[in-house]
């Protein structure tokens, strides 16, 4: 099946206009203005997904008095992202006799820097797919199954014998109490989706979980994932707010992960922070435990995007769930180039919906999410429905010669075209010592970048 992905595309303008210096002095009678303009093509990425299901086989064990079956179920989700190619003009120079007197952008604050106190990891306790299960009416049963995949898969037992549990578990429970612990458990890299199971009159009597190591490389493994956790995390302080860990992990991730399929483990946590490669599984894999490490709640999602396969994640943030798309916000723009996106960082359903769709039997019942709060561009004052001169230069002001802003329902060819319109009244209320700027663009977010 293939799979797009919103892709990242460049969009660079750079507009340099003559203007009066900050002191009061006009260009010298007589003399040039000098404007430079750059011309970009978009660069789109464009990403497939591929779903492998093994089909389900049985087989039948006769015995002299009941009859026992073996089913195996397992499926598989992989990824692979394109980029198309992209062409920039060179820039060209006019001339120029302006001066300019120079100015900062913002203020900047000099303060004591903070020590980095402990983190605490969330309880296990607090997963959310384990809370779900001890509010149903069977609850004690189902967390004492629940707990008991997760103390089995620790020890990598291979079979996982369901007697002492209970006699008359059916299929189905023991299929959602697997699912709800699976998706709470990324940490749990090296067993697979599916398992085996056996039946004794139409009761599950044990399960045989699918394992993609053996003990000894698991033990290795686990090493080498807890290093690169302690590693991401040592710069996250515990007296921070929860959005601002958010965001640490957010970048960090993104910063460390290079989106591609290795056909082996970017499937999962442990390629995304170990091997540094990942699908949308293993990245959201990877943030789901990382925000565990540093105390907060957070749920994989399993759904589309533009009608396709996909995964990302629900965090609860200062009491409040937001949608959060890791994958989205790592795109691959022209020439490889890296970039941080913050688009998907915090949506409300309403906003993320416009392009996925979280309806997939994998999942288990998520809290909807309906506030804005914590966005990224809300909380940087920069998520724009309408375009103004004052809301562009407070922007500025705020964050100096690099803004990201998000804009809601309107396209990067229309802020383009206003900004070089109406870009000579900002930089006089700015009174910048910068002359020109760049446009680039992914998906609903423009990062303009000031220029001298």
């Amino acid at each position: 099946m293939t799979y797009t992905r919103i892709v990242a595309f460049l969009v660079m303008f750079t507009l340099l206009v003559g203007c009066l210096c900050a002191c009061g002095e006009t260009a010298p009678q007589g003399g040039a203005t000098t404007t430079t303009t750059g011309e970009t093509q978009v660069s789109q990425s464009d990403e497939q997904t591929t779903t492998q299901e093994d089909a389900t086989t049985t087989s039948v064990k006769e015995s002299t008095t009941e009859k026992q079956e073996t089913t195996t179920a397992k499926d598989k989700t992989t990824t692979v992202k394109k980029t198309a190619a992209s062409t920039t003009k060179a820039e060209t120079t006019v001339g120029t006799t302006t001066t300019t007197a120079q100015t900062t952008v913002a203020t900047t604050t000099t303060t004591k820097a903070q020590p980095i106190t402990a983190l605490k990891p969330l309880s296990s306790d607090d997963y959310y797919g384990y809370n779900l299960l001890k509010k149903e009416a069977d609850g004690a049963l189902l967390t004492q199954l629940y707990k008991h995949f997760v103390e089995s898969v620790e020890r990598m037992d291979a079979t996982i014998k369901l007697d002492s549990i209970s006699t008359s578990l059916s299929l189905p429970t023991v299929k959602k109490v697997w699912n709800y612990y699976q998706l709470d458990y990324p940490q749990h890299f090296w067993v697979d989706n599916g398992f085996d199971y056996s039946t004794l009159s139409e009761h599950v009597t044990e399960i045989q979980p699918i394992y993609s190591m053996t003990v000894a490389e698991r033990d290795k493994a686990k090493v080498e994932f807890d290093a690169v956790v302690k590693s991401l995390l040592s710069k996250i302080s515990g007296s921070w707010g929860e959005y601002k860990r958010e965001l640490a992990v957010h970048d960090a991730l993104c910063d460390r992960v290079t989106y591609r399929d290795d056909g082996k483990t970017s499937h999962n946590a442990y390629g995304a922070l170990v091997n540094k490669v990942a699908v949308c599984e293993g990245y959201a894999e990877a943030f789901q435990y990382l925000m565990y490490q540093v105390g907060t709640q957070c749920l994989g999602v399993f759904g589309t995007a533009e009608k396709l396969p996909h995964k990302w994640n629900i965090v609860y943030i200062d009491g409040v769930y937001y949608d959060v798309d890791v994958t989205w916000d790592d795109p691959i723009v022209n020439g490889g180039a890296e970039l941080v996106a913050h688009t998907y960082f915090n949506l409300s359903d309403a906003i993320l919906f416009r392009d996925h769709n979280e309806n997939d039997e994998r999942n288990y019942p998520l809290p909807p999410c309906n506030s804005m709060d914590e966005n990224y561009y809300v909380v940087q004052g920069v998520w724009m429905h309408d375009f103004s001169e004052e809301a562009i230069a407070k922007a500025i002001q705020s964050h100096g010669e690099t803004v990201e802003i998000y804009l809601d329902e309107h396209t990067t060819d229309e802020f383009a075209t206003w900004l070089q319109e109406h870009w000579k009244t900002i930089r006089e209320m700015v009174q910048t010592e910068y002359r020109g700027y760049r446009l680039a663009a992914v998906s609903n977010t423009v990062t303009l970048t000031l220029t001298k």
